[in-house]
């Protein structure tokens, strides 16, 4: 008897390993037969903490570092309407995948931009972002310009 109720678990009952709330990888209808293994939802534990994953080609990685600022525009909230997330890079891998190197941003602030308005963030969002590798003014950064184009002649 425990084991035909074990069976029927195993068969018809999903159960997570930690607490949490789920959020569905997709559409689920009733009846609906699912594949072994097929990802069905996932489980975001109740206290967890947004971060950034970024991507950085090899020809951009010699200037960056970890505890560099991070300015992020989120796809989904327009940066000249509702501003930037501002972040801190917290840690930069050693070796490249498929030569991209990966990296993790932790945000400073989660609910709203460095204007104060609103941002609801939601797993898996698509941004741009811009890594502050070193404080310049404009007018240093225009003599840097002007000074490498005479340089290169």
């Amino acid at each position: 008897m425990i084991t035909q109720a074990e069976d029927w678990k195993n068969k018809y009952v999903l159960t997570a390993s930690q607490a949490g709330k789920i959020r569905f990888a997709g559409i689920i209808h009733t009846n609906q037969i699912l594949a072994v293994n097929q990802e069905v939802f996932y489980i975001n534990s109740e206290d967890e903490q947004f971060f950034g994953e970024m991507a950085i080609s090899q020809n951009s990685m010699g200037k960056i570092k970890e505890g560099q600022e991070v300015l992020v525009k989120l796809k989904s909230y327009p940066f000249e309407e509702y501003g930037m997330i501002r972040g801190t890079i917290i840690y930069l891998s050693e070796i490249p995948k498929d030569s991209i190197f990966t990296s993790v941003v932790n945000f400073k602030v989660t609910n709203s931009s460095d204007q104060n308005k609103p941002i609801l963030l939601k797993q898996g969002m698509m941004a741009d972002a811009d890594i502050i590798t070193q404080d310049a003014t404009i007018f240093q950064r225009l003599s840097w310009n002007v000074l490498k184009a005479f340089g290169s002649n």
